[in-house]
């Protein structure tokens, strides 16, 4: 597990960590609230867009203030639109209310942002100031 340089520097390596034993061995592994951030942040650790994408949707629950709480440990204003974007999308999933989406809302780039680094093209999804690849926007994976 690689820990965000924030995270080192504020000495929060551990937030959002749990440990679970494995076969007899005992890890430290990401909780699903900064398991959702971080895919969010670097999908292509994560088989790509799509298999992000389904993985997370196979999340039971999350808790937003856990959320909240490391996007303002992490302080990068592309992740509150990423995390917004994406719990917008899965609002009745999660059961997402619009008054934290609202709080996300405030904390994004007054200036767009790609998602992707190709730069190139994309649909602008307002709210979070998030250019994202028409794919993404509409799930089409088949044509990303």
């Amino acid at each position: 597990m690689v820990t965000p340089h924030k995270l080192q520097k504020k000495l929060k390596a551990a937030f959002g960590t749990e440990n679970v034993e494995r076969l007899g061995i005992k890890l430290r592994v990401t909780g699903k609230e900064r398991t959702l951030v971080e895919a969010l942040e670097r999908p292509q650790y994560c088989g790509g867009f799509e298999e992000m994408y389904r993985s997370l949707e196979k999340i039971p629950y999350i808790q937003p203030d856990v959320i909240l709480e490391y996007l303002e440990i992490r302080q990068q204003k592309n992740l509150y639109a990423r995390a917004g974007f994406f719990l917008e999308q899965h609002r009745s999933d999660f059961h997402v209310e619009e008054s934290f989406l609202e709080r996300l809302a405030r904390n994004v780039s007054a200036q767009p942002v790609y998602w992707t680094p190709n730069r190139k093209g994309g649909i602008l999804a307002s709210r979070w100031n998030l250019i994202l690849p028409e794919a993404v926007m509409h799930r089409k994976w088949e044509e990303f």
